[in-house]
């Protein structure tokens, strides 16, 4: 097999699987975008009763604080309100990212197809990983820049930290669409695939909550959702060392299994 007729058929495969993903696409951006949008729209009046709403917070215990991830030090300024609302747009973002990571790698009729053609399984799961990085990568920067013109509209918040949040919630994504993806490699029933992005994010949801709680540090080394969270940016303006090399390991492992999987059932 020729080296030019393997780009050709890399390319095919990467238009091919990222025409699959223009209406995900489409829908995610919109009601990503929508609810972001939405949601930065009640802060005039979140600030308007702000000494109302700081009395009701100090009454809550520390540990539902942590939960609702309210800090009473930042939650009324720009960004920590953003942060207020991290968790609930991280949560539509981790299951846009579960799901793609489900749609991408689940057989389709035509997958059927190429497994027949004289191509390495190996070269067919590599397109699929690179037009999911692609969506995501458009997803998120289409998100990114209407943050920025929503900021910059409704308030006076540091794009430069705006920014380095939504880095972290890009790379929570692709932890996210990276552990589905090695779920649905060796997953075949089709219904408890479609399942699968939901129960994935609401495992680790509560595995967060279970660490917000117990303050058990070793669980956020395998938590997307825990391992870059908006505080480490507030209060270190950086996220910390040991959770981004948590994240590529993780990423890593993965996607290498994907393929080792993938090499197998060639065999």
């Amino acid at each position: 097999m020729s080296y030019s007729f393997i780009i050709t058929m890399n390319k095919k495969l990467i238009l091919q699987d990222l025409r699959a993903l223009v209406i995900p696409l489409s829908y995610w951006s919109l009601i990503l975008s929508f609810s972001f949008i939405l949601m930065m729209l009640i802060y005039p009046s979140y600030i308007k009763y702000e000494n109302t709403l700081k009395i009701i917070f100090e009454s809550y215990p520390k540990i539902t604080l942590e939960a609702l991830g309210i800090n009473l030090d930042t939650c009324f300024t720009p960004i920590g309100y953003y942060c207020l609302i991290f968790k609930y747009i991280s949560i539509l973002f981790a299951i846009m990212a579960s799901s793609l990571g489900i749609k991408i790698i689940k057989q389709s009729d035509q997958d059927q197809i190429l497994y027949t053609m004289p191509l390495k399984r190996s070269t067919i799961i590599t397109s699929k990983i690179t037009a999911l990085a692609i969506i995501i990568f458009i997803i998120n920067l289409i998100y990114e820049l209407i943050s920025i013109v929503v900021m910059m509209i409704l308030t006076k918040a540091d794009i430069l930290i705006l920014t380095k949040i939504n880095l972290g919630l890009l790379l929570m994504q692709v932890n996210f669409a990276c552990i589905t993806m090695m779920i649905a490699s060796f997953i075949k029933n089709k219904r408890i695939l479609n399942l699968t992005s939901y129960l994935c994010v609401l495992f680790f949801y509560i595995l967060d909550q279970i660490q917000n709680i117990t303050k058990l540090k070793f669980l956020r080394y395998i938590n997307p959702f825990s391992l870059f969270k908006p505080s480490d940016i507030l209060n270190n303006n950086h996220y910390t060392r040991g959770f981004f090399i948590a994240s590529i390991f993780i990423i890593f492992y993965t996607i290498n299994f994907c393929y080792i999987h993938n090499n197998e059932l060639e065999m």
